[in-house]
């Protein structure tokens, strides 16, 4: 339904009145305003003349059947746009693309359930949070999200510091002889992300579901790890030390630089995709060089380098989901990881694609309403965790 906004297609009779049924609750209007606010801090007014803006919130007005200046009475829509937005925000966003984007990301449709028989009630089922499970060398687990601030004792002569739901490793002082190396590894489960620094100074942020297998202290001639999910690191560089990253059928090897892994087992392909710096990708049969911006594939017939929308890969890591024509499949796995549900399909999603950004901090039931703009209906079980995708 955006794209066809986008296009200028207007609301039909029954979504603006879905729309305004929404506006008629205070808190909506609120949250509204909150998110047009999040969409538009980068908007420069002073870009925009003033004829561009006076005509596209007029058109905008006109596609949502709010009434013009000429009349008296103004509707909580127009006060709100024409407060809050703005007229060159209006103008940057794209006729009625505000008002129906925001709409897909909040509480939007629970006030107008009478209107819609596909209406998803509010569900217990909340977003992922920081968390994550330590495994010792000597295969003690820590619950790290039930963990107070402190220190953490990781065999070797390393030393791990937890603070602020972040775990910092550190090389320390041992007499004696050198001691063993020690791995550690650091799980994610489902509906859980976590950060990690290694003792050499690299960040590294997992994603849900994901990990990461790593030496408390680097030692010898390359800095190796290993990862299942999906994980964005922040190296930090020694040409003496290479920092070399072990997923799938992938070795990448870093050469200064911030690159995202995306390497979980019910995925197709393993992918690279570098956001600065330099890396290399490596298989038994072939090796390329990656440029910011370009994303690595690798599976049996080799690797494919294509240019992709950095801020798309790495929207998991601001709090999004971020989704350019992506399969039906594609966004029912990455709601399955975050929410800790798994999808129980009654409707293989008819090859319906989907283009848009949400806010991870959502409920399931809010997002769910949102996608189903597109035709696309669910119901959500809570008692199982399951999403179920309808006829």
């Amino acid at each position: 339904m955006l794209e066809d906004h986008k296009a200028g297609i207007p609301l039909t009779e029954d979504e603006r009145r879905l729309f305004f049924a929404y506006l008629d609750d205070p808190e909506n209007i609120r949250l509204l305003e909150s998110f047009i606010s999040e969409d538009l801090l980068n908007v420069n007014p002073d870009q925009i003349d003033e004829k561009q803006k006076t005509e596209s919130l007029e058109n905008l007005y006109k596609r949502l059947a709010i009434p013009s200046d000429e009349h008296k009475e103004a509707t909580p829509v127009r006060k709100l746009l024409k407060w809050k937005i703005g007229w060159a925000a209006i103008f940057i966003i794209g006729i009625c693309s505000v008002a129906v984007l925001v709409l897909s990301r909040r509480e939007q449709f629970l006030t107008a359930k009478n209107q819609n028989d596909h209406i998803i009630k509010k569900s217990l089922i909340t977003p992922g949070k920081n968390g994550a499970v330590l495994t010792l060398a000597d295969g003690k687990q820590i619950v790290l999200d039930s963990m107070q601030n402190g220190v953490i004792s990781v065999a070797g002569n390393g030393q791990a510091s937890l603070a602020n739901g972040k775990l910092n490793y550190k090389a320390v002082q041992v007499s004696g002889q050198q001691a063993a190396i020690a791995y550690n590894t650091i799980s994610t489960p489902l509906g859980r992300q976590y950060q990690v620094q290694l003792s050499d100074g690299t960040s590294v942020w997992l994603n849900a579901a994901s990990s990461i297998r790593f030496p408390a202290v680097f030692s010898g001639k390359d800095r190796v790890v290993e990862i299942s999910g999906e994980a964005y690191f922040e190296v930090v560089h020694n040409s003496k030390m290479p920092f070399k990253v072990k997923a799938g059928n992938q070795v990448i090897e870093d050469i200064g630089t911030h690159f995202d892994i995306k390497a979980y087992s019910d995925e197709p392909l393993v992918k690279t995709t570098l956001v600065e710096g330099a890396v290399s990708v490596s298989t038994a049969t072939q090796h390329v060089t990656l440029e910011p911006g370009e994303q690595a594939s690798a599976a049996s017939g080799g690797i494919n380098v294509v240019k992709v929308d950095i801020d798309e890969v790495m929207a998991w890591k601001s709090g999004f989901f971020a989704f350019d024509d992506a399969s039906f499949d594609d966004i029912m796995r990455q709601l399955s990881r975050w929410y800790n549900v798994s999808v129980e399909y009654h409707n293989a999603g008819n090859g319906q694609r989907f283009t848009g950004k949400i806010d991870r901090s959502l409920p399931l039931a809010d997002v769910l309403n949102g996608l189903q703009f597109s035709k696309a209906h669910f119901k959500i079980d809570e008692n199982e965790r399951k999403i179920i995708v309808l006829p």
